[in-house]
């Protein structure tokens, strides 16, 4: 998991609740930290995250991602079931697969109980919950820096690391794009701003929208949706920030407007 992961976020509840209700059925659940950006990387984020999350189990920092690597995890949250012998019994990611790896420990606690000539009760599933493949089609993730966003910059002049530019709008954006106006810093994993003010701006058919940044003071964003003020919010913290939720899928343009400098933006998350 990383504490940029939206994902992550919603679910944490989920593994919280598994230690919680399987803990004596000899159930042992730990969290792998995964920084996906640097501001993420130090001891400090993970521990505020912790706090912010209210974590109570056991969690690691990969700060390296070498445990990611082994088990081929690209895509967070991740799970992994391994059994008393280190086994690798079941590896997913997403909503599904947090379903699928309750189902696979479920089956592992029954098996090794029958190996110890013992019973156990295990507790009863929660209504599980169904994973519409079009929200996860839905899904996307906009990057934002130098050496994660080219694909998803949609402003013509590119983004070159180190260097400041001065973006506009487009008159005709392409959708799934994220576009910036004002003058920005490209850096490795994100954009800072380094005008006044600065805009953001996506065309999405998404549902929900959140934004992965923090400032160097107390920035105001006011979002506008298809060019009417929907609401404002204050940026300071280097975190996952709730932009908008809408109440169906369909076609809005969302602006940001950011109305101070030292903004820095990573990624907007899409749902």
């Amino acid at each position: 998991w990383s504490s940029s992961c939206v994902e992550c976020y919603q679910k944490w509840e989920t593994a919280e609740n598994w230690q919680r209700e399987y803990n004596d059925s000899g159930i042992s659940v730990i969290g792998v930290h995964v920084p996906e950006f640097a501001f993420h990387r130090t001891p400090e984020s993970l521990s505020k995250t912790l706090d912010d999350w209210k974590i109570s189990i056991p969690v690691v920092a990969d700060v390296e991602g070498r445990t990611a690597e082994v088990y081929s995890a690209k895509k967070f949250p991740f799970f992994v079931v391994l059994d008393t012998d280190g086994f690798i019994r079941f590896t997913g990611s997403g909503a599904e697969g947090a379903g699928l790896a309750e189902e696979v420990f479920r089956g592992v606690l029954v098996e090794h109980a029958e190996l110890q000539g013992t019973k156990t009760t295990l507790p009863a599933r929660a209504p599980e919950q169904v994973v519409n493949p079009f929200d996860a089609a839905k899904s996307k993730n906009l990057y934002l820096g130098s050496e994660y966003g080219r694909k998803d910059f949609g402003n013509p002049q590119g983004l070159r690391q180190g260097f400041v530019m001065n973006y506009t709008l487009p008159i005709t954006p392409t959708a799934m794009k994220a576009y910036v106006s004002g003058e920005w810093r490209a850096n490795a994993d994100n954009v800072e701003l380094e005008g006044v003010a600065g805009q953001l701006f996506v065309v999405s058919d998404a549902r929900k929208i959140s934004l992965i940044a923090g400032s160097r003071e107390n920035s105001t964003v006011s979002v506008f949706v298809d060019e009417i003020l929907s609401h404002k919010f204050s940026v300071k913290e280097f975190k996952i920030y709730d932009v908008l939720e809408l109440q169906s899928y369909s076609v809005h343009e969302v602006r940001l407007d950011i109305e101070s400098q030292g903004m820095f933006l990573y990624k907007l998350a899409l749902q």
